[in-house]
Formats: C-alpha cells, structure tokens, sequence
C-alpha cells in the first residue's frame, strides 16, 4: 500500500466533498487544521490561510479539527462561566430555517451591545490534532489530540494581543505516544503562549453594512460551494469581529433566506441559555456531490441571536460535537 492509500484510509476528514466546485471549501477547512512546525504558537482560528501538505525532519503530518461539547457564552467583564453542556431541548419546526427571521424579529441586547473600546475581545475553545505519517515506514502512524483556548484582542489599527492555551495532548495509542517523545518539536508542549501584535500587525475584516444582502455578499463566499459555505462564513466572522445587534440580525436574516439552511431544535445548556441550532447539507452547490457529505451547523442564542458554537459532522445523523465554541466576547479598553 503506498503513501497516499494509507492516508486515504485514516484521514479523519474522509467524506468531506472535494468534487467541481468544492475545492476551495476543503481547503479553506483544511487552512484552520494545518499546524506548522516551528517555534510559533499555532495560528488560532481567526487566521485563515491555504492548506498545504507539511514535510519535516523525515515526516508528514495531517493535522484534523474536531469536537467536545458545545458550551455557552460567559460574561464580558469577567471570566466566563465554567463551560455546561448542551442537551437536548425543545424541537423547532424544521425545513426552512423560518426560525432565524422570527428570531431576528425578537433579538434581545447582549451584554456588550452599545458599548465601545479600544480592543474587541473574542474568546474561542477548540479541538486540534495531528496524524503523522514517518517517511519511508508507510504502515507506521502517529495520532494526537488537544485543545486549545485562543484569546484574541485586536484594536482598529491592526495591533492586540494574541493568547493561546494549549491543552496536554492525548495520544491514539502508545505507539502514538512513543514517537510524539521521540520528535518532541513537532508539537508544542501544553502552556499559554502570547504574542503581542504591533499596528497593522492584525488584518482588521471590515464589517459589512447591517443589511442581509451586504452580509450575504461577504459571508457566502464562494457560493459554488453550496450553503454550508454561508454557515462556515458566519463562523469565521464570529471568530474575528464583535457582532453587535443590528450586524445578528442581519446575520440571522441572511441564513434565514439562504436555500438549504434549516432550523434543527433547541440546545439548553446547564447555566439555562439556551441556542437554536441550524444545519446545511455540504458538498451540495452547483455540481453536488454525491452521497452523504456531512453537515455544517451553527447554534445561536434564543434571545440575542449570538453564535455559541459550529460544528462541522461527518453524517446528517451525528450526534453534535462543535469544532469551535464562543466561550466570551466584547469590548476591552486594556489588554489582558
């Protein structure tokens, strides 16, 4: 079995569509799951790059993001509450995401809504990993996973700070765990890691007007990719900006119109906050992938219409396992 049979057989984001018009959706996934080898911390989901293959020191790795359980957000002026669990709630009329405008119709203020400050503040938590494969032993492989807690604050002229919590890895067995000691420097160790960004250092997304279309045409990009695109353009927005009401509203009106975005059901968590959770089918633009591809969802609060986490599953009926939860976000005049 020769190299790229090997990897067919493990890659953990096998299933995800890679036919006429999906390619760059799979390598815009791929850009948040590639984690390189030298002495920086790793890029936190606000960075997007192109996804390429990375070789070192006599080996290739494949890095995947996965799931934990969907958490709630916390308060803005404080630390945030210790993570609940979502379970299952009330069930919405599915089909039509009909949900989002009769939300967006009803939004009630966040915390942070009317306020300012010279830094936005986004608090994300996520799951990493990496497979590796060691060059010349093809039947030889390497799998860990960890979590990591990406504080990001970034004032108007590009300058912040950029915090990264690493959690201790997790090996998928001892042969796993044996070579991760033997190449220590081709994952950092746990710890926090922080880089403090001078002006211009940042690259500030502009915030589009508060209107569906002006939303649409920034967020739903590139549309050959089918409506998972517009969730997965939601998400990443989430990870960058403090979406003030007006900005969720629009958000939640523009999925609300977008064909093959439908409403699922309610997600309670432990603190009584409770999202709605909302799916597309991916791999199904213009020239549909066959099968089964998996889902893209997003789960917003009920009152204020935040986003609480995304989720990417490999199957329509998986059961929810967000790859990035929104545990904090607001405005802060200090770092830190």
């Amino acid at each position: 079995m020769d190299l790229l049979d090997l990897l067919a057989e493990t890659d953990p984001a096998a299933g995800m569509p890679v036919g006429k018009g999906d390619v760059d959706a799979v390598l815009e996934r791929a850009a948040r799951d590639i984690t390189s080898y030298d002495g920086v911390a790793a890029t936190p989901p606000t960075r997007r790059h192109r996804a390429s293959l990375v070789v070192a020191a006599g080996f290739a790795a494949l890095v995947v993001l996965g799931g934990g359980t969907a958490v709630l957000l916390g308060g803005t002026d404080g630390q945030p509450a210790a993570p609940p669990s979502i379970a299952p709630g009330v069930t919405w009329p599915s089909g039509s995401a009909a949900c989002l405008a009769a939300l967006a119709d009803r939004l009630q203020p966040a915390p942070y809504d009317g306020r300012s400050g010279r830094y936005e503040y986004v608090k994300t938590e996520g799951r990493s990993g990496m497979t590796t494969q060691i060059i010349g032993k093809p039947d030889v492989l390497a799998s860990a996973t960890w979590t990591e807690v990406v504080e990001q604050w970034s004032a108007a002229d590009g300058s912040g700070r950029l915090t990264v919590d690493r959690g201790e890895a997790a090996f998928a067995d001892k042969a796993s765990q044996q070579y991760f000691r033997d190449h220590p420097e081709t994952i950092r160790p746990r710890g926090v890691t922080t880089e403090e960004r001078s002006p211009g250092e940042f690259s500030v997304r502009p915030i589009p007007a508060a209107d569906p279309a002006a939303m649409a045409e920034a967020l739903y990009q590139p549309r050959e990719n089918g409506p998972s695109q517009a969730l997965i353009g939601v998400a990443d927005f989430n990870r960058e900006r403090v979406v003030d009401a007006a900005h969720r509203a629009a958000i939640l009106r523009f999925l609300a119109a977008t064909d093959g975005v439908t409403c699922g059901r309610e997600e309670t968590g432990a603190d009584g906050r409770t999202g709605i959770r909302v799916t597309a089918p991916t791999g199904k633009g213009p020239m549909p992938t066959p099968g089964d591809q998996g889902t893209q969802s997003l789960v917003f609060d009920t009152r204020t219409g935040e986003l609480l986490a995304s989720e990417f599953a490999r199957s329509a009926g998986a059961p929810f396992e967000p790859e990035t939860r929104f545990l904090d976000r607001g405005y802060r005049d200090t770092l830190g």
